[in-house]
């Protein structure tokens, strides 16, 4: 039974992306998602790429720096991948797997809808005067198996300090009080 509307929406989420997946197949949804998780854990690693390019611009506002620095390194690492999986979505028709193709990509798209919810956590927890967190964590039953997912890839990937640094720039930019790293 859907507890509230947090797991309602998390399953609208990952059973909309696993469909998805399987109209698109394995290797558009695969490229994604791997464009999606690396896109993102080179961005927390190298936002200061971007924060180079955009400081002249905003001098004066580092949180907006950073938030512009995170996006501009995304974007390039995404649309890299994105070109590379086109190349091998082409291969792919011609040796006639695309069934193979579709198949997997039911796996892939659920897997990707996974992640984007762990994000969707992430970002909640920049914000605890909302108490947005300790709702969704009182009455969800997905929200302990995503939190942990999120927890150990942000273990296994070493990006712990990252994280923490991006979300108090996220918070300087509300004028928010910086969060302690713990």
């Amino acid at each position: 039974m859907i507890n509230n509307i947090f797991d309602f929406i998390t399953l609208i989420i990952i059973g909309f992306l696993a469909l998805r997946g399987f109209r698109r197949g394995l290797i558009e949804e695969a490229v994604k998602l791997i464009a999606l998780g690396f896109s993102t854990v080179l961005s927390i690693k190298y936002y200061s790429v971007g924060v180079s390019l955009v400081k002249n611009f905003f001098p004066s506002a580092e949180g907006v720096q950073v938030v512009l620095g995170f996006l501009i390194v995304f974007i390039v690492i995404y649309l890299a991948f994105y070109l590379l999986g086109t190349i091998v979505k082409g291969l792919i028709q011609m040796l006639r797997l695309v069934w193979l193709d579709k198949t997997l990509g039911l796996a892939f798209g659920g897997l990707k809808g996974v992640v984007i919810m762990c994000l969707v956590i992430w970002l909640i927890s920049v914000f605890p005067e909302l108490t947005i967190d300790k709702q969704i964590r009182e009455k969800s039953v997905l929200y302990p198996v995503l939190n942990r997912v999120k927890t150990d890839v942000t273990k296994i990937f070493h990006i712990s300090d990252e994280l923490d640094n991006i979300g108090n720039s996220i918070r300087s930019i509300f004028n928010l009080e910086v969060q302690k790293n713990e």
